[in-house]
Order: structure tokens, then sequence, then C-alpha cells
């Protein structure tokens, strides 16, 4: 277009095309539930407030599950509703039978037996999840809780399921 051609706010028919294309997020932004930074747009529950030791922070995940809802952008193009989950956990009190279920928007996409718990100190999932454009709900269920099925020996009145020590989502396409 000319640049004299002018829309009746000022700005040049071709300027009015690329300025939606420039300001569009290329995919989801990152979420990181290990800080102390409380993000206002998503709804977190079942997650203890953050806790330190002055070298590392962690979050108590609290039974029977953790949820997470999100927005995805409708606008975004489809190859950007992959999420990266990063979620590193702990079996921290411990529970003996403990097992762990991601779930996203009621379906099951990882689960973790007390037997594969047990062989780690850490385990560490990272799971590329296909969201839905719109809200979606993440829920990781735990088999067990102190206070649940039975008291684990914690004077703590938390429903204590597992040590989080990483708990973020991000988009896949950067």
């Amino acid at each position: 277009f000319p640049s004299h051609d002018m829309a009746s706010n000022g700005v040049s028919a071709k300027e009015k095309v690329d300025l939606p294309i420039v300001n569009k997020p290329a995919s989801v932004r990152n979420i990181n539930l290990i800080s102390n930074v409380e993000p206002e747009d998503i709804l977190v529950d079942g997650l203890s407030g953050l806790e330190t030791n002055g070298k590392e922070n962690w979050r108590w995940a609290l039974g029977p599950a953790t949820r997470v809802k999100f927005y995805i952008d409708p606008a975004l193009p489809n190859q950007a509703h992959q999420v990266l989950l990063q979620f590193a956990f702990k079996n921290g009190l411990p529970i003996a039978d403990q097992s762990v279920t991601v779930r996203l928007n009621g379906s099951v996409i990882r689960s973790y037996s007390s037997q594969e718990i047990a062989i780690h100190e850490l385990t560490d999932a990272n799971i590329v999840m296909n969201t839905k454009k719109g809200v979606n709900k993440l829920e990781i269920s735990y088999g067990d809780w102190n206070h649940g099925k039975k008291n684990y020996g914690s004077n703590d009145s938390r429903k204590l399921a597992v040590v989080v020590m990483r708990f973020s989502l991000s988009g896949v396409n950067k």
C-alpha cells in the first residue's frame, strides 16, 4: 500500500495489517510455581506456600490433588498449544505406597507408581502436553497424603503428599 493511503485513524493500511501479527505472542508464557511470584492469571489449588532452607525452594503438594487452571489464547497458532510441564518431586514424608497421576482436561497423561517413585530420590517429569484453546485444567493427584489414609508421623496439620522442587509450564515453540 502507498504510504499516503491512510485509514481513518491515521495508520496506513499496511501498518494496520502488521500490528496484530507483531503484538501476538508466539507461544504460552512461562509460569514458574516454585518462585515467590504468584501468577495472577492462573488458578492454583492444593499447593502450599513457598518454603526454603536458604539453598533450595520448594512447595508441598497437598492431598488429594494439586489443580492448575490456565488459559491458552485461541488466537495462538495450533502449534503454540503444546505446553511443557516440568514437575520434579520427592516422596518427602515418606509414604510407602505413594503414587502420582497427571491429568490434563480429565485425561491421564502420565502415572508414577510407588515403585517408580521409590527408585529415585527426585522424580523428574518433563511432559509435553497438547492443550486446547481456552481454559485448561491440569490435575496432579496423589495416592495418599498425611492425615489421608493414615497419619505419617508428621505433626504438621497440612495434607502433605509430595515435596515439589520444580513446577513450571512453558510454551514448547519459542
